[in-house]
């Protein structure tokens, strides 16, 4: 028989070369994560780098595309300023033009008015006249009718 002893070196043998090797798979195992993790490190590394390049390139893009825009507008504020420059004096050409225009017409009419006050104020003195001599004639033929009547109850 073996001894009590012999079997249990035997068996804590077996179970440290187990326990020494199960250690070494794991070492093996992390040393290979490690490798992994290197791996993925310098690839994301690299995808930040490309990704800032890109993002880097697209910022001073930007920029040029506002600088270009300003430019345009700044074409098209002094396009709207010479328009409104333009437009403007058209605008007071027309302005003068009309306000000639109505002068022109207000005298005129001024002056017709002037000249058909002249003529009521003529017309009126004429009717004026007028009506003086039939209210005379009035009163004469008045006179003759009362003379008329007068006349006839004395003969009467």
């Amino acid at each position: 028989m073996v001894p009590k002893e012999q079997v249990l070196e035997e068996r804590v043998g077996a179970l440290e070369k187990k326990v020494d090797d199960g250690f070494a798979r794991v070492d093996t195992d992390i040393r290979e994560l490690r490798g992994d993790v290197k791996k993925l490190d310098e690839r994301i590394t690299g995808l930040d780098e490309k990704l800032t390049g890109k993002i880097d390139a697209h910022g001073k893009e930007v920029p040029g595309e506002i600088k270009k825009l300003d430019g345009k507008i700044e074409k098209l504020d002094g396009k709207i300023e010479k328009l409104d420059e333009k437009l403007t004096g058209k605008i007071e050409a027309v302005d003068e033009k009309l306000t000639g225009e109505i002068k022109d017409l207000d005298e005129k009419l001024t002056g017709e008015i002037k000249h058909l006050d002249g003529k009521i104020e003529e017309q009126g003195k004429e009717l004026r006249g007028s009506i003086t001599a039939l209210q005379y004639e009035l009163i004469g033929v008045c006179l003759v009718i009362i003379g008329a009547i007068v006349g006839s109850a004395i003969a009467l």
